[in-house]
């Protein structure tokens, strides 16, 4: 049987790709040209709600849905698996995917959406503060799910 570990290790480099792929999704929350990549997708490109949404389906969780806020903000993000049984305790991971903004001017020497490989650290805007660590926990929770 493998590991949860072992199945995070195999699965490294995908994971690693997914992380890119979150990344090159500009979800600046506080920035009005940028507030439809926090919402759901339009018909060109898939935005980080729905990608987050999707990969929490892909991973096994029971329930994967994009709450829409009345008030028009920015839309949560609910998952959830119950498959450890009613006596199992319940463990809670609280997170967020929109990121800061990032212009080349603020001293970026590359496209701050597109990651960049450096001596073995990945550059980019939310490479280290918020994207990084929604993916994180998503595949911590995917390698607990295919190894159990």
């Amino acid at each position: 049987m493998t590991t949860a570990h072992d199945y995070a290790a195999k699965h490294h480099d995908r994971f690693l790709e997914q992380l890119k792929t979150l990344i090159r999704i500009p979800s600046v929350s506080t920035q009005p040209e940028h507030a439809a990549a926090v919402r759901l997708s339009s018909r060109r490109s898939q935005r980080a709600a729905e990608w987050l949404a999707n990969d929490m389906r892909q991973i096994g969780l029971e329930t994967a849905e994009v709450i829409k806020m009345p008030s028009g903000r920015h839309p949560l993000l609910l998952g959830a698996w119950a498959g450890a049984g009613e006596d199992a305790p319940t463990v809670l991971i609280y997170g967020h995917y929109d990121v800061q903004p990032a212009r080349l001017e603020d001293g970026w020497h590359s496209d701050p959406f597109e990651p960049v490989e450096r001596e073995g650290k990945l550059f980019a805007r939310g490479a280290t503060d918020s994207k990084v660590n929604v993916i994180t926990q998503l595949k911590a929770v995917e390698s607990l799910l295919a190894s159990s």
